[in-house]
C-alpha cells in the first residue's frame, strides 16, 4: 500500500508474463488502480483499457471504466474522460456512493475548467444534496465556492469561502479565502465589504503574495 508504483509494476508484469491466465484482467485493473495512486495517469489508462479489452464482461468492468475515466481527466483527456464517466455512472452498484461521488466531482471540475460553469454548478448542487457528508468536506470548500462564484451565484459561494477563511488549517488557504470573499462582495455589488476583505489581507498577512494585488484593488475601489 505504501509503494503504489511498485505494486502497479508487479501487477502489470504478472499479467504480461501470463496474459492467458484467468486473473490477468484483474491484475491489469489492479495495475491501473495503483498507477492512478502513483499519479501515473497515462499508464493507468493503458492498464484499465487492457483489462477491459481482455474481459469486457467482467464484474469489475464498471470499476475499470470509472478508473479509466478519472485517469483520462487527470491526464488532460477531459472530453473522453467525462463521456466515459457519465456513461458509466448509471451502472455503478448501489453501494458505490464514494465512487459515484468521486466520478461526479471529476465531471463538475472538468465542466468548470472548460468554462461550462452553469452545468458544473448543477452537478455541485446534486453532489451537495445527495452526498452531503462527502461533499461538505473542508478540502472541497474552495472548489465549490469558485464554481458557484463563476456561475454567478455569489451567495452560494460565500458560505464555503467563509468556512475556509475561519477553519482552513493552512494560512495560505485562509489568505485565498479572503481574496475570494472580496470577489464575492464585488459580485454582490458591496464595495464596502469588498474593501474590508482587502484590508484583512493587508493587515493579517502582510507578507502574502496577494498583498500587492489587494493594495491595487483597494486603490481602484477607493477611486
Amino acid at each position: 500500500p505504501v509503494a503504489a508504483g511498485r505494486a502497479a509494476q508487479a501487477y502489470s508484469t504478472a499479467a504480461g508474463l501470463q496474459p492467458e491466465a484467468s486473473w490477468a484482467p484483474w491484475a491489469r485493473g489492479q495495475a491501473g488502480y495503483n498507477y492512478s495512486r502513483a499519479m501515473k495517469f497515462f499508464d493507468a489508462v493503458y492498464q484499465y483499457e487492457a483489462a477491459i479489452a481482455l474481459d469486457p464482461g467482467n464484474d469489475d468492468r464498471v470499476l475499470w471504466d470509472v478508473g479509466s475515466g478519472l485517469a483520462m481527466v487527470e491526464s488532460g483527456r477531459d472530453d473522453e474522460g467525462v463521456v466515459r464517466l457519465v456513461n458509466t455512472l448509471g451502472g455503478l452498484p448501489e453501494n458505490s456512493d464514494g465512487l459515484r461521488f468521486t466520478a461526479r466531482r471529476a465531471v463538475a471540475h472538468t465542466l468548470w475548467k472548460d468554462g461550462e460553469v452553469s452545468r458544473a454548478a448543477r452537478v455541485a448542487d446534486l453532489l451537495l444534496s445527495e452526498s452531503p457528508d462527502l461533499a461538505r468536506h473542508a478540502r472541497l470548500d474552495e472548489r465549490w465556492g469558485r464554481i458557484y462564484l463563476d456561475a454567478g451565484r455569489p451567495s452560494a459561494a460565500e458560505a464555503f469561502f467563509l468556512r475556509m477563511e475561519e477553519e482552513a488549517p493552512k494560512k495560505v488557504d485562509r489568505e485565498r479565502a479572503r481574496w475570494w470573499l472580496h470577489e464575492v462582495a464585488l459580485a454582490q455589488r458591496d464595495p464596502v465589504d469588498a474593501r474590508r476583505w482587502l484590508r484583512e489581507i493587508d493587515q493579517k498577512t502582510p507578507a502574502s503574495t496577494l498583498r500587492p494585488m489587494a493594495k491595487i484593488r483597494e486603490l481602484v475601489l477607493e477611486a
